[in-house]
């Protein structure tokens, strides 16, 4: 089965070929966050989606290599789809 990305069809991947660590879970999650935050954790390579009752959306995410990163707090000010994009060729 496929996923309609509007201008592309992404395959399915079966869930049991995504490691456990990777795979989209609800988990319990201590924070000050209010709900609807996005919180990263480079160091575990995942992200948090905030919930309410002290829980959040944790997903596996990938991590760039020492000088993609960045620390601090930002605010997403503008989304985009962009279907095509490729990461950066390592030197």
């Amino acid at each position: 089965m496929a996923k309609d990305a509007g201008r592309y069809d992404l395959p399915a991947v079966p869930e049991d070929q995504i490691p456990v660590a990777y795979r989209r879970q609800i988990v319990p999650y201590t924070t000050t966050e209010v709900p609807g935050t996005l919180v990263i954790d480079p160091t575990h390579a995942v992200l948090y989606f905030v919930l309410e009752g002290g829980r959040a959306i944790r997903y596996g995410i990938s991590v760039g290599r020492d000088g993609f990163g960045w620390s601090g707090i930002a605010k997403v000010s503008r989304k985009g789809s962009w279907p095509t994009w490729d990461p950066p060729r390592r030197k």
